[in-house]
């Protein structure tokens, strides 16, 4: 056997055992995740079931006003999730005061909870979604009346662009 054949014997085989190690190293599980989520029953990806609602106590208030707010989380059986991470947002006049990164765990009732508050005139947009692959999120309008702008420092939100001006 010449040196050439003997080569391109012995890299065959180590491709071959590399292939094997990869494809044995890789393997596992790819069901997406479901335990980052806290329950094996809410569904990842594009899935329509389950849902996320979003109450505002108060949704038209003064500049300077503030509401609580509530986000449930549901699966598809309309049993709440605990332990998964929501996300909260709004447009720039509304302030997130609570929870201040505008991100927070469900507890055991599948629920957070917070409060807002009306940093300047206008019609804002107030949302919160599961983390990417949930696939699950809802928007509310918060109506912010009056004039001038009330400062909250260290707020999260603002995040999702600008609104529009409501009359008084």
């Amino acid at each position: 056997m010449s040196i050439l054949t003997e080569g391109f014997r012995i890299a065959g085989k180590t491709a071959l055992l590399c292939g094997l190690a990869l494809t044995i190293g890789c393997g596992g599980n790819t069901h997406g995740g479901e335990e980052e989520f806290g329950s094996s029953d809410f569904p990842s990806g594009t899935d329509a079931t389950g849902k996320v609602e979003v109450r505002v106590n108060d949704d038209d208030m003064n500049v300077g006003d503030r509401s609580g707010f509530h986000v449930f989380v549901y699966d598809g059986n309309g049993a709440p999730v605990q332990n998964i991470q929501v996300l909260c947002d709004s447009e720039l006049g509304v302030a997130i005061l609570e929870p201040t990164t505008g991100r927070e765990m469900t507890g055991q009732f599948g629920d957070i909870s917070g409060v807002i508050g009306c940093a300047s005139p206008g019609s804002y947009q107030f949302g919160c979604r599961l983390p990417l692959g949930g696939n699950k999120r809802q928007f509310v309008t918060i109506k912010c009346r009056g004039t001038g702008n009330a400062p909250f420092p260290g707020a999260a939100g603002g995040g999702i662009g600008g609104g529009s001006i409501v009359g008084n």
